[in-house]
């Protein structure tokens, strides 16, 4: 049971080593993350973000040059009542699109700086990044959306990166 155990844990993170730079992203769930994973995930340089812009290459001390699957971004804050709404939502479309799209979530709140370096005006706001080396937006909804919106929003925008 104990080596069932760790062979589970170990494929867990081999499985988000290929799935993400940080690592730190499962495919098919939400993951709240920190500014500075945020950071690696996108491929963005802490310099440009402390300029408020988010464009030059981050330098990977792995050689990492490869594009990986797109981002979905929801910003949120634990006291708004649509994002405890998206939250489920969120969940639910993760399982669905698994290893397609890494979704992450970040608090406006506790991340202030990065909130406003991403141009948040309403909350909740879901922002798509394409897969690229320097992940840049896409699209972005303000408001609540349900399941089947964010699927939607997913698919429209990973058809207009094609």
């Amino acid at each position: 049971m104990v080596q069932a155990l760790c062979n589970a844990m170990e494929q867990r993170f081999v499985q988000s080593k290929n799935f993400s730079r940080s690592g730190s992203i499962i495919p098919g769930e939400v993951t709240d993350v920190t500014e500075s994973v945020l950071l690696e995930e996108m491929g963005w340089l802490e310099s440009d973000v402390n300029n408020g812009v988010a464009t030059k290459p981050a330098t990977a001390d792995d050689g990492d040059t490869l594009p990986h699957s797109p981002i979905l971004l929801d910003v949120y804050a634990t006291w708004c009542g649509p994002c405890k709404m998206v939250a489920p939502q969120l969940e639910a479309a993760a399982q669905e699109l698994g290893p397609t799209c890494r979704i992450m979530k970040i608090d406006s709140d506790k991340y202030q700086r990065l909130a406003s370096v991403l141009r948040i005006g309403g909350l909740p706001t879901l922002v798509y990044f394409d897969g690229g080396n320097v992940s840049k937006e896409v699209k972005r909804v303000e408001g609540a959306l349900m399941k089947d919106g964010i699927l939607d929003l997913i698919n429209e925008c990973g058809s207009m990166a094609r």
